[in-house]
């Protein structure tokens, strides 16, 4: 596994077409935004175990942490996984 430290705002390439940003730290949680094609899978790890199976992959809206931000925070609309 890599370990790496970014702050907010600093962002991690994962080949050519995935990104993950630091969108946001708020006490032990921190949020993150994740730029990718539309057919790459994302799932929070607790939805890819053998107990979730029926779960579909959620497809992430590439501005929906921005959308979130800029509308003052809150809950996080239902298709971006937290």
């Amino acid at each position: 596994m890599l370990v790496l430290s970014r702050k907010f705002d600093e962002s991690i390439c994962i080949g050519d077409s995935v990104t993950v940003t630091v969108s946001g730290v708020h006490g032990g949680r921190v949020r993150i935004g994740i730029d990718a094609p539309k057919e790459i899978s994302i799932l929070r790890a607790e939805l890819n175990s053998p107990a979730a199976d029926d779960v579909v992959a959620t497809n992430v809206n590439r501005n929906a942490v921005t959308d979130w931000e800029s509308e003052g925070g809150g809950v996080l609309p239902p298709h971006v996984v937290a």
